[in-house]
């Protein structure tokens, strides 16, 4: 019986060969938000200083298309840029002044320690300027000391490739101690500047770093230092707030974009193998470590044959036409590829200020006008399930939950792209 069984194996992966004679490798790609967007979760995001915005009662808007914006009736306007990677036009720069000359408490947020920034800095009529050029600590590394006096209080904290403020001819609230040699030569250099020009409330900070979820999850002084600077810019702008987020500025994210999924590392992309027999090895060596009695040299040589066949199967893919080759789909993925991509979906609901418990999902869904969301809320119910049953996990309807997940993930993306105003600006 034995025999017969690992025979109707055999032949069933080598009619499989037959079919697909294929060897093929893809991704699954998940969007996400890069660099330091207010709408990236992840260590380098600045979404968590974008809630203590939030929870000191502004109103927060993404922006990445700043000459189609309307905040007709805000008498409070504080515009946010952290880091930039891409430098404003002319065009951007002057239609950020005019937002902020067109409130009556117009207030202007930098934290920048590069140069991106300077135009916007320019055209508000402030003299202050990023000079691009880092500060060293004593060790001659880019970590320098550096104190913040900022809503009455002083905070000490290490400094990430910060840069020197040059010209601030308001208040310096924040100096660091930079060193020219190591230990040698210490100079204070200014790090923040307050000002108030023509109106425009002006903190201009030369470390962005100090602003992203990787930094104020150190908690202690890094997220006192956050969280002043919050208040600070909420104590200039005042009640009835708008905060216009800066979100399109980046890279590798020109509002939202996709990349693989990951494994464990930030740049090691994650293998789909089309071809079945690859899944059915991967399964007979998992079942062989198991160390079934008995078995274990009739699954070596069925191993053997499939690594065999299998060979065979990528020299008569190669050759294998191009239509076969777009019609396959990812088949065979594990339940911890589906618990990355639903991950991705519970971030981009946490960046858009739903909750995740489906009584309250569905409403907050509806509200912002996503016509789906009973739908998305039994998705994450039932693939919830899945997960937590190690049966389930073990089925194929863990790739059907996965092409699902992708769905929706990218579906969300697009909503949220689009409630929140951004765009690419032509």
């Amino acid at each position: 019986m034995r025999g017969e069984v690992l025979a109707s194996f055999f032949a069933v992966s080598l009619t499989l060969i037959l079919l697909t004679s294929l060897y093929d490798a893809t991704a699954i790609p998940v969007p996400y938000a890069a660099g330091s967007s207010p709408i990236n979760p992840g260590k380098f995001g600045t979404s968590r200083f974008v809630q203590i915005l939030r929870e000191l009662g502004m109103d927060v808007t993404y922006v990445s298309n700043w000459s189609t914006l309307d905040i007709a009736g805000a008498r409070g306007v504080v515009v946010v840029i952290v880091s930039p990677e891409i430098p404003y036009t002319d065009r951007e720069a002057r239609r950020i002044a005019e937002l902020l000359r067109n409130s009556e408490r117009g207030v202007l947020l930098v934290a920048d320690e590069d140069v991106n920034s300077n135009r916007i800095l320019e055209e508000v009529g402030t003299a202050v300027r990023v000079s691009g050029r880092r500060l060293l600590d004593e060790y001659g590394d880019l970590h320098p000391r550096a104190i913040f006096y900022v809503g009455g209080r002083s905070i000490g904290v290490r400094l990430d490739k910060a840069s020197e403020l040059v010209n601030c001819n308001g208040i310096t609230v924040g100096y660091a101690e930079s060193y020219t040699y190591p230990r040698v030569a210490m100079e204070l250099k200014s790090v923040a500047c307050l000002e108030v020009v023509e109106g425009i409330t002006v903190l201009a900070l030369s470390d962005g770093t100090l602003l992203t979820n990787q930094v104020i999850g150190l908690g202690g002084s890094y997220a006192d230092l956050a969280t002043a600077v919050a208040h600070e810019v909420s104590r200039h702008c005042g009640s009835g707030c708008v905060a216009l987020v800066e979100s399109g500025k980046y890279l590798s994210d020109r509002a939202l974009f996709e990349r693989m999924l990951l494994e464990g590392r930030d740049r090691e992309s994650v293998e789909v193998y089309l071809n079945q027999v690859l899944y059915s090895i991967k399964f007979l060596l998992e079942i062989l470590v198991s160390n079934p009695s008995g078995l274990e040299e009739e699954f070596l040589a069925l191993i053997l044959a499939l690594t065999v066949l299998v060979f065979i199967s990528v020299k008569v893919g190669l050759t294998g036409s191009k239509e076969v080759t777009a019609r396959t789909t990812p088949m065979w993925r594990g339940a911890g590829d589906l618990a990355k991509i639903r991950k991705a979906i519970l971030d981009i609901l946490e960046i858009s200020g739903c909750p995740t418990e489906e009584r309250e999902l569905i409403p907050c869904l509806e509200g912002l006008g996503y016509s789906k969301s009973r739908e998305l809320a039994r998705f994450l119910r039932r693939s919830e399930a899945v997960l937590r049953s190690r049966l389930l996990s073990s089925t194929p309807i863990v790739p059907l939950l996965i092409r699902k997940a992708v769905k929706y993930s990218r579906e969300l993306v697009d909503f949220l792209e689009k409630s929140l105003g951004t765009g690419v600006e032509g």
